[in-house]
């Protein structure tokens, strides 16, 4: 997806978005095809081209951050377009992948995101908040089929190249203490609370001309400052928030 971020690795890179962050690893980047962004009233055009490239080019998988775009700007998007991506993805055999490095463990509003959407992907990428951040431990969930394809003495079969912290114990530890906490403590009262409180600070900023956009998904609030135009500057204050600034 347009503006995405996955990682730092040469796969991750290659189907993440494009820039100075990643130019000097140009040459080893491998193609992929790139659906746009679901902009608001733009949804249909995402998943237009996502039918388009799944159906002409046999897509191997879609790979996307649910419901929200972190690097790429707190981007948001609705639940329902994440429904239709799964079920094209479906129909034309593609591969869901889901990066739920970021938006995973309450993040958005639920344990994970895709629980929103009501799918289940093909594959889920959990790190961060699986330790709830204590510690770097990083899991990858997928379908039987998918996991019975690697599961095999053959040492050709073995799928070598997984999470970059996977299985260390002191991190399992505290991944699992952090389970019990989700099992056993009003976590989900504790973001309802603190999505509720968010909300109402960002309230502050809708008729503020120096902000735009603000928009919140779950526990994750954003807003845009606006580029004033250099005229509106000449013989006023120059601070942009006036008297007001810090």
């Amino acid at each position: 997806m347009e503006h995405s971020y996955h990682g730092d690795t040469i796969g991750t890179m290659s189907v993440g978005a494009r820039g100075v962050f990643n130019a000097a690893y140009e040459p080893l980047l491998f193609e992929v095809d790139t659906i746009p962004f679901p902009a608001a009233g733009r949804e249909q055009e995402t998943l237009d081209r996502f039918e388009a490239v799944s159906r002409d080019r046999r897509a191997a998988a879609l790979i996307v951050e649910p419901l929200v775009l972190g690097a790429g700007g707190m981007l948001m998007y609705p639940a329902s377009v994440l429904t239709e991506l799964k079920r094209i993805a479906e129909a034309s055999g593609t591969l869901l992948i889901a990066d739920e490095v970021m938006t995973g463990w309450g993040r958005t509003g639920t344990m994970f995101a895709c629980e929103q959407a009501s799918i289940s992907p093909d594959i889920l990428c959990t790190s961060k908040g699986l330790t709830g951040g204590i510690i770097p431990l990083a899991a990858t969930l997928a379908t039987d089929a998918i996991f019975q394809a690697h599961y095999s003495e053959d040492r050709k079969k073995t799928f070598f190249h997984s999470s970059s912290y996977t299985a260390n114990p002191i991190a399992c530890a505290a991944a699992l203490a952090n389970v019990e906490i989700w099992r056993d403590e009003p976590v989900a009262e504790r973001i309802a609370a603190l999505s509720a409180m968010q909300a109402a600070g960002l309230r502050r900023f809708r008729d503020n001309p120096y902000f735009a956009d603000s928009r919140a998904t779950g526990t994750i609030a954003a807003l845009d400052l606006r580029q004033l135009c250099r005229t509106r500057w000449r013989g006023a204050d120059p601070r942009p928030f006036g008297r007001q600034a810090g």
